[in-house]
């Protein structure tokens, strides 16, 4: 509140001024104001595995703010800062500011408005792998997100999560050391679907070779991606039936979606539900769980 002016009051021999006070307008929330929260869905990793991230924007005030709804990486507005044993945030870019200026747009967000997007970060090893400054080694690493205005003239920062490495298992150590070896040799992360038949026999041998590995599921989950895309119906069914009957693998839902959509190509409809049971059982809040369900009832529908 602020004075506006006064006047002098006498009460019996004692004089008062009287201030006249009135309310101050509300100063209006600001992009600063948004709240930014990261989970982890896991928080202990082996090294080159992923980490699967839930990153949520809300409006807690009680007024609209300006903002924007660009959540995912690569849009240019969110980025990541990790420290190691240093205990030294370094900043990790996703995306590009051509990217973020090209389709960007501000938004009001209303009170009480919350919108959350699941990231799913992979590490590699080498200067030209996407995500070599996150994880390099294995140890304990700090993590957190920031998301930028539009404008990029503010920004606000997450909460502050902990990730464990975890040292490779003995049975896992060769077939680290041997994707480790093919990223400083190709420059590239081994388990990126492909059309190359070189690059299809080279997944084809890191299965043979590491069948006891926990990165085998990578393979065969790899593998089954490349031969859908390649239309291999049958293959990529084979490879991603070995996964499916693994639990808690870390794509299984999409494991699953590709396997419901083999099967409707090949019109076994009965088999596709089955696999969208397991679906809505094992993983209820995917987000391949709705595309699922509208795939089967095109394909079933009069």
């Amino acid at each position: 509140m602020k004075p506006v002016g006064g006047v002098l009051t006498a009460v019996g021999s004692a004089v008062f001024f009287v201030i006249a006070v009135t309310e101050v307008e509300a100063i209006p929330p600001k992009f600063e104001d948004l709240t930014l929260q990261i989970a982890l869905t896991n928080d202990t990793i082996f090294p080159m595995e992923p980490v699967r991230l839930t990153i949520t924007l809300g409006n807690r005030t009680e007024q609209p703010v300006l903002g924007h709804d660009r959540l995912h990486p690569g849009l240019g507005t969110l980025t990541f800062r990790v420290a190691g044993k240093d205990g030294l945030f370094h900043i990790i870019h996703l995306g590009t500011v051509l990217h973020m200026d090209a389709d960007a747009h501000e938004k009001l967000l209303p009170p009480g408005y919350e919108q959350s997007e699941q990231v799913d970060l992979w590490h590699g090893t080498v200067a030209n792998s996407l995500f070599k400054a996150i994880f390099p080694e294995p140890g304990k690493y700090s993590f957190k997100a920031n998301l930028t205005s539009i404008d990029r003239k503010s920004s606000i920062e997450s909460n502050i999560v902990q990730i464990r490495v975890l040292e490779p298992e003995p049975v896992d150590e060769a077939a680290w050391e041997y994707l480790r070896d093919y990223e400083l040799k190709n420059g590239r992360f081994f388990f990126i679907s492909t059309y190359d038949p070189k690059e299809l026999a080279g997944i084809e041998k890191f299965i043979g070779l590491f069948p006891n590995s926990r990165y085998v599921l990578f393979g065969h989950y790899t593998l089954g991606l490349s031969y859908y895309i390649t239309k291999n119906l049958d293959q990529a069914r084979a490879s991603l039936e070995t996964v499916a009957r693994r639990k808690h693998f870390f794509y299984g839902d999409k494991v699953l979606y590709y396997l419901i959509q083999i099967c409707l190509r090949s019109g076994k409809i009965e088999e596709a539900r089955s696999h969208l049971s397991v679906l809505k059982t094992d993983y209820p809040g995917s987000t391949r769980l709705e595309p699922a369900e509208r795939n089967i009832y095109r394909a079933t529908r009069p």
